[in-house]
């Protein structure tokens, strides 16, 4: 073991720890796959491939993973991310969850905000639901207390909010009750034969809402349409457009660099990736969850202030290097794939191929800087796990 691999293996559990910010730690767990029953009597702390949590727990729950499982009683806050992510016990506090793809089958005893490629609700909140995803959907069976913040590529609102709902996307279809005033952006709003709306309808689109006459709505439908809206959408198109080319360009000069300076562990962290996606998944998760957390924590003391400022300089460029190493592996799958031969100017071809395909998805509403977060912690996890179970990259 080098130097380089137990300095990080040292960092994981800190990194773990500092999440907690001196709250009192039941349990820190750590590995490709954890699993977590019984009771424990204060807050729990775990990452991994795949983590799940089938224990009644007195305190918070702050888990991250490929697969991330909440299925018990908390009687604090849940904070899950993770490539999957469900949650399907009963809390007491808060929900937050992030990742590829999260589901909540459980009840929420208050406000809940989720973000993800798919986010799917079909258990109860009893206070505010605010969600952000490519595809949102809340279920027949969904029961929200408070009001409904839901944004997406594509939002179905098939459950029960008791009051107001607020909705963007490019299509929001709308079958459920909604107790309240109801106010969505989007391209096209479809309000289906069972909604059932006791406030107003306020829409703004190019379009005019398909509303089927079997629906009741009890309010005014107002529909919008402003030229500072349209505006305001082409400069959005011009912006990614721009960044479309700052993420090419920065990604292909950044990996022919980091290839040119550091050839071997360029391919040998790539190539982690591939052997270990879970195990890489969970450390980047923890690395680039827990990095913001430590600097906060380093900078509420004086001594640790110089280290909190240098930790959040590096981290952008730590990310970056993620994105590269993810890059690299879909370069490197391709390149072999279809030519095994080796080499620098194939490889390099290879980053700039699988460069442009990133590009041209981040072009995608949602689903492009989805993609990206994924690449960064995928990437980042596996640079790390290298560093870890090799010899630096000789």
């Amino acid at each position: 073991m080098t130097r380089h691999g137990n300095a990080v293996r040292r960092a994981v559990p800190l990194l773990v720890l500092c999440v907690a910010l001196g709250g009192p730690v039941a349990a820190q767990e750590w590995g490709q796959h954890v699993i977590r029953q019984g009771k424990v009597s204060n807050d729990y702390y775990a990452a991994g491939g795949t983590v799940r949590v089938a224990a009644q727990v007195d305190g918070d729950v702050i888990v991250a993973g490929g697969i991330v499982e909440v299925d018990s009683e908390i009687r604090g806050i849940v904070l899950a991310a993770g490539g999957d992510v469900r949650i399907q016990g009963k809390t007491a506090g808060d929900a937050m969850a992030f990742g590829g793809s999260v589901e909540v089958r459980g009840s929420l005893g208050d406000d809940a905000r989720l973000a993800g490629g798919e986010v799917n609700v079909y258990g109860t909140v009893a206070g505010d639901l605010i969600v952000a995803g490519g595809r949102v959907m809340l279920a027949p069976v969904a029961k929200v207390g408070g009001r409904a913040v839901l944004a997406g590529e594509s939002v179905t609102v098939s459950g029960t909010v008791e009051r107001r709902l607020l909705a963007a996307g490019n299509e929001v279809t709308i079958l459920g009750v909604i107790n309240g005033d109801v106010e969505v952006e989007a391209s096209q709003l479809v309000i289906g034969p069972s909604a059932r709306i006791s406030g107003d309808v306020n829409y703004r689109g190019p379009a005019e809402a398909r509303i089927d006459p079997a629906a009741k709505i009890s309010g005014k439908v107002r529909h919008m349409v402003s030229p500072l809206g349209r505006r305001w959408a082409q400069a959005l198109v011009a912006g990614r457009l721009l960044g479309v080319l700052v993420v090419l360009f920065g990604i292909f000069v950044t990996g022919a660099a980091w290839y040119g300076l550091f050839p071997s562990f360029s391919l040998s962290a790539a190539a982690e990736l591939g052997k270990s996606p879970l195990a890489s998944i969970g450390a980047g998760l923890l690395v680039v969850a827990g990095t913001p957390v430590m600097a906060l924590g380093l900078s509420v003391t004086v001594i640790g202030l110089p280290l909190a400022a240098l930790l959040i300089l590096l981290y952008p460029a730590a990310l970056l290097l993620g994105v590269v190493t993810a890059v690299f592996f879909v370069g490197d799958s391709g390149r072999l794939l279809l030519d095994r031969r080796g080499g620098t100017g194939r490889r390099l071809a290879g980053l700039l191929a699988s460069s442009l395909l990133l590009a041209g998805i981040f072009l995608i509403p949602y689903l492009g800087s989805l993609t990206l977060l994924a690449a960064a912690v995928a990437g980042t996890g596996a640079f790390w796990l290298r560093l870890a179970r090799a010899d630096g990259g000789r």
